[in-house]
């Protein structure tokens, strides 16, 4: 352990001085820096065939965030085979380089717990091909991940590596059936962010729900089967034979969950090193999770589709028990934690609809709408009170309802996605340790900064011309922001029955073909430490983040 060598306030104008050297080309400089060539293969990146063909026309792309839709579409009368999920750009070795730096901008209560800054640096490769044997066509992806993560606590450095095995698959892809087998990743769902009938892999949550959906997921290895039964309907079965833990953040950092933190508040306040038993479920065949999804998708683009699944697995994060209390001032401290993972069997429904219209109405753009729910039979609790019997969780039916509208202005190059959420235990007693039902609202956009940086870049572009030549008259053309290389990005999610709420305002810039920039503020709060967003209210931060892909 060693000392940070500067000042929080130093970090901060650096950040601020490099964001507007590299963001902010001099202006007397008139167009983009860029070769043709390079903002040629820009374009090829931005507007791949893969877009083009199946994100397109019916979900907007956000930077960091990958989402594959229900429908595979036609674009331009361009056909795509929806069995496919290697496109001919994406073959290869390819991957990226990541560095973020976050900077916390408000105090903790217990300034020992703090990390005020975290240095993430992130690597991935990876390596696809598709090609045919024996007159079959298959598909490979291999790919690995390293993370380095580099905090302060009381001035001291701490870091955690980790290198991983992330996806390794292979695909057989016959005239109505595919096989999948390996270590991959499941997309089930139709909404953006947290999706409920989403969970067949585990959860990545080292600073918790702040990245997205997409981020957190980690691979897990199964078999997947999908039958084609007609050009608009297929069925998808999954099994994944081994059990993986969630991660969490380290107990060095202001990261830790609730259960965490209790575990932390009982070793430090009552002066008790309480014994951790974890109970992970034996790898046997009986004990893997088995999923089943139907889908049918209709042809036109402002019909709807629909899915259904159902699901018999593990809960990822598991319950913490309580056990052999003992009396210490006021509070009862536990010498015995079990950590318990309990099955849940779901059933989930999902559709999804989009309308289009042209100017000749009044405007260009899209209209969305989505629906999903998902109903868990058995989904397990901790107990308020132990009764007489000792058990330690309770199984109670869950609901989980989301529905969504989102809206895209081609003209003003926004988008906007507005979702409402409820949540119900459908039995609830007073022995659940957990409200009967919450509310939650997620408003999200984008929009596209080009024309106004483009507008003050030509104004002051044009005054320089004028202080130099004194001609009022000519008008210079400067283009220093393409389209979509800027844009300005937010995020408020708000529980109304806990009054719990999260905030993430951020810029994305594009300063190259394969570099591009965010910057942002992420802001948690609410009237508890022990909620979803709330037991990170500390934890306010300005980040900024550096991403090449290659």
């Amino acid at each position: 352990m060693f000392r940070y060598p500067f000042r929080p306030d130093r970090l901060i104008i650096i950040i601020i001085f490099a964001f507007f050297i590299l963001a902010l080309p001099p202006i007397a400089e008139a167009g983009f820096n860029d070769s043709p060539d390079a903002y040629k293969a820009a374009e090829v990146d931005l507007e791949s065939a893969y877009w083009q063909k199946v994100y397109r026309s019916r979900e907007e792309k956000w930077p960091r965030e990958e989402y594959k839709p229900l429908g595979y579409k036609k674009i331009d009368d361009v056909p795509f085979d929806p069995r496919f999920e290697i496109e001919d750009l994406d073959q290869g070795i390819h991957g990226f380089m990541e560095t973020e730096i976050d900077y916390d901008i408000q105090k903790f209560e217990n300034w020992f717990r703090e990390s005020t800054k975290t240095v993430l640096n992130r690597v991935r490769l990876e390596y696809s091909k598709r090609t045919v044997i024996d007159d079959v066509d298959v598909e490979f992806l291999g790919s690995v991940d390293g993370r380095t993560n580099i905090y302060d606590v009381n001035y001291s450095l701490y870091r955690d590596n980790r290198f991983d095995l992330r996806e390794l698959w292979a695909k057989w892809l016959l005239t109505d059936f595919s096989f999948k087998f390996g270590r991959q990743i499941f997309n089930w769902g139709v909404v953006k962010g947290d999706r409920p009938s989403d969970f067949l892999n585990p959860q990545d949550y080292y600073k918790w729900l702040v990245p997205p959906h997409e981020d957190r997921k980690i691979p897990v290895w199964g078999v997947s089967a999908r039958m084609y039964l007609n050009p608009t309907n297929d069925l998808e079965l999954a099994w994944l034979p081994f059990y993986e833990n969630s991660r969490k953040a380290s107990n060095n950092t202001d990261w830790l969950t609730e259960n965490q933190r209790k575990v932390e508040y009982w070793r430090t306040q009552g002066k008790v090193n309480p014994v951790i038993q974890e109970i992970t479920p034996d790898e046997e065949v009986k004990n893997g999770t088995v999923a089943l999804r139907y889908r049918s998708i209709t042809p036109e683009e402002n019909d709807t589709d629909f899915y259904m699944s159902f699901i018999t697995g593990w809960e990822y994060d598991p319950l913490l028990v309580k056990g052999d209390l003992i009396r210490v001032g006021s509070e009862d401290i536990p010498t015995r934690i079990r950590l318990l993972h309990e099955r849940r069997k779901s059933l989930a429904f999902g559709w999804e609809t989009a309308y289009f219209y042209d100017k000749e109405q009044g405007g260009s753009g899209k209209l969305g709408l989505r629906g999903e729910s998902c109903i868990t039979f058995d989904k397990p609790f901790a107990r308020r009170y132990i009764n007489s019997t000792g058990e330690d969780i309770v199984k109670k039916i869950y609901l989980e309802s989301v529905t969504e509208i989102d809206h895209s202005f081609d003209e003003e190059s926004l988008y906007m996605n507005l979702q409402m959420r409820f949540d119900a235990i459908l039995d609830h007693d007073e022995f659940v340790d957990r409200v009967d039902s919450t509310i939650r609202v997620r408003y999200q956009f984008s929009h596209d900064l080009t024309s106004l940086m483009n507008s003050l870049n030509r104004y002051s572009a044009e005054t320089m011309h004028w202080l130099k030549t004194g001609d009022l008259k000519k008008e210079v053309s400067t283009s220093m922001f393409k389209p979509g290389r800027l844009n300005l990005n937010g995020l408020f999610d708000y529980d109304f029955t806990l009054n719990d709420y999260f905030t993430r305002f951020w810029l994305w810039y594009q300063m190259s073909s394969s570099l591009h920039m965010e910057t942002g503020i992420n802001s948690f709060g609410g009237n508890s430490k022990v909620e979803r967003y709330s037991q990170f209210d500390d934890n306010d931060e300005f980040f900024l983040s550096l991403k090449y892909g290659f």
